[in-house]
């Protein structure tokens, strides 16, 4: 079994910090892990890219080339094949989640995005979100605020 994901969106959107996140989960559940990144230099608004693989054998080749599943979270003008869209409304012809406006709605802060989106993707890929304890991956900044944020996405019915 070999999973490829792919997640892009805009600098500022926590992109980094939740691949990172997803990539030790998946690893502590003892899976092999591969993760990349590509992003331009602009810190906030340029296109950032992660590339994780992961798989219960040994990673031949860490690239995505096709994904198994793809999360837009901003307008990117990359041309990504994927069996599984998911993206902020507006944004795709896949599965459109509104993020920006839970995120608004239900934490009064869009900075929880990201962690929407985990949540999101962790029960896509069928991992017991119960046998996971988030509090060992979450940086202590924020931390009950994006706990909260992932089970909430977790527990999204849009899926």
């Amino acid at each position: 079994m070999i999973k490829r994901i792919y997640i892009s969106g805009s600098g500022g959107q926590g992109v980094k910090l939740m691949s990172s996140i997803l990539s030790k989960i998946i690893s502590d559940l003892e899976y092999n892990v591969s993760l990349m990144f590509d992003y331009d230099a602009a810190m906030r608004g340029g296109i950032i890219n992660s590339f994780l693989v992961y798989a219960d054998q040994k990673i031949e080749s860490p690239l995505v080339e096709e994904a198994d599943l793809y999360l837009k979270l901003a307008e990117n003008k990359d041309d990504v094949k994927a069996k599984v869209i998911i993206c902020d409304k507006g944004l795709c012809n896949g599965k459109q989640i509104p993020f920006e406006q839970i995120a608004k709605k239900e934490f009064g802060n869009v900075i929880v995005i990201n962690m929407l989106a985990l949540g999101v993707l962790l029960k896509e890929l069928d991992f017991d979100l119960k046998k996971i304890n988030l509090d060992d991956f979450v940086p202590e900044k924020n931390k009950d605020q994006n706990i909260k944020a992932i089970k909430y996405g977790y527990s999204l019915k849009e899926l």
